[in-house]
């Protein structure tokens, strides 16, 4: 006899309850995307303009140059990736969110369309019309792609203005010319096949996921429900039968199957049920919702997981109030490899970076420490940055000779402390190095 699962996990347990549908769900959480991923650049949320070394992230303005900002950025994006992917699978990346994903919904909805307005399967002329237009729509969308690509790296302006007219810019058109070409390839030829053969966390996934994982499931202990009529392998986007099992490489967790199974199973006028296939956290056919914690609900069946989301919030929030809420003036310094010295000391130059966050100017006081005698002999000791700017010099190091040891870094830290405005103070360390004699 076969199990009862009308008590489903995310899906609605009972044939007289309208099922949740995820198609549209999908739909505009890519539409939202696609609209912010053009937004984005224009208004800074993220951006890195290699021709000015600036860096932006929601809104903050950061010199490029600093690598280990960078390095903070994209590693904690990876972080909640991999953090989220542990609880919730493929759906919310692959399913939902990832670019190639989007492309191909648009790619393959777009085509579905063309040839219904143009009734291509009436005749070869027809088809080959549908065709056409769908290839000089997928050109079209190439090149809108690649020019929103690029406007991450150069000036948005600049870059939509290169598509109307390239000579404006030959080097941002080249860029943007070269991008489109990868882009049409991918939208015309590639599309899924990347999903289902070479996509890095597919396999990623298949190392992380466990048996709490979300995944898509069809519930085999209620096989005898299933009439066969093949729909959930129609409406897949990589072609897969959920039936033959979760956790398949190809599927990327979409649920346009689960919608395809609710379209049917429960209008059956003669003997409606609910559909066979659902969202489930693992495998467990037993599992009941009105047994399951708050928690449990979230995803967070175990301590791992929870540790895992302690981890992830706790560095977003310390990132945050890092970076956005902390300072209010900013100092970053780099060497610039001079050293010169005489028989009584030693200097070096730095190109020190002063960034003044807040809404008035204010003028800094610079000192240095980390060695005995060590001081700053240019620029002067008080520096005037503006509201909202930042000021680039040329920053003189100079320790005396006796209290240097050969071939040596010495750490030093470079303090800019407000002396007029409001009160703020920033540190930044680097290294005082000391040739041989």
């Amino acid at each position: 006899m076969a199990t009862d699962l009308t008590e489903k996990i995310i899906q609605p347990g009972n044939s007289a309850a309208r099922p949740v549908r995820i198609h549209p769900l999908r739909r505009g959480v890519q539409v939202l995307l696609a609209v912010l991923s053009v937004v984005a650049p224009f208004t800074n949320l993220f951006r890195i303009d290699i021709r000015t070394d600036r860096l932006w992230v929601l809104g903050q303005d950061f010199s490029a140059h600093n690598a280990l900002m960078l390095f903070y950025v994209f590693s904690l994006f990876a972080l909640v990736v991999i953090s989220i992917s542990l609880v919730y699978g493929r759906m919310w990346w692959c399913g939902f969110t990832c670019p190639q994903t989007i492309v191909s919904d648009f790619a393959d909805s777009a085509r579905q369309r063309l040839r219904k307005l143009t009734h291509a399967h009436w005749s070869r002329t027809r088809s080959v019309l549908s065709t056409s237009l769908w290839l000089s729509l997928m050109a079209v969308a190439a090149v809108a792609t690649s020019a929103t690509c690029v406007s991450y790296f150069y000036a948005p302006a600049t870059v939509w203005q290169t598509v109307v007219a390239p000579t404006t810019d030959i080097g941002i058109s080249t860029a943007v010319g070269i991008l489109a070409l990868f882009c049409f390839a991918d939208l015309v030829a590639i599309r899924r096949h990347f999903c289902k053969t070479a996509c890095p966390y597919g396999f990623m996934l298949g190392v992380l996921g466990d048996q709490h994982t979300m995944t898509v499931r069809y519930l085999w202990e209620r096989g005898e429900d299933c009439i066969s009529c093949k729909k959930c392998v129609r409406v897949c986007p990589v072609g897969i039968d959920i039936r033959e099992g979760p956790n398949q490489f190809e599927c990327i967790g979409c649920g346009e199957c689960i919608d395809a199974c609710n379209d049917i199973l429960p209008r059956i006028k003669s003997n409606p049920k609910p559909g066979l296939i659902e969202l489930r956290f693992g495998l467990d056919p037993m599992r009941r919702k009105e047994r399951m914690t708050v928690f449990q609900r979230l995803g967070l069946w175990d301590g791992k997981r929870g540790l895992v989301a302690v981890v992830t919030l706790t560095l977003i929030v310390g990132f945050m109030a890092e970076r956005f809420g902390s300072y209010g003036v900013l100092a970053t310094i780099s060497p610039l490899g001079t050293i010169a010295g005489d028989s009584r000391s030693i200097h070096e130059t730095y190109q020190l970076i002063l960034t003044n966050q807040t809404s008035s100017s204010v003028r800094m006081s610079l000192s240095v420490a980390g060695i005995p005698g060590v001081g700053i002999y240019q620029p002067a000791d008080v520096v005037e940055v503006d509201a909202k700017s930042e000021k680039q010099l040329t920053l003189g190091i100079s320790a005396p000779r006796a209290a240097l040891v050969a071939d040596r870094r010495y750490p030093v830290s470079i303090v800019a402390r407000t002396t007029s405005g409001p009160a703020a103070m920033s540190k930044a360390a680097t290294f005082f190095y000391v040739p041989g004699f």
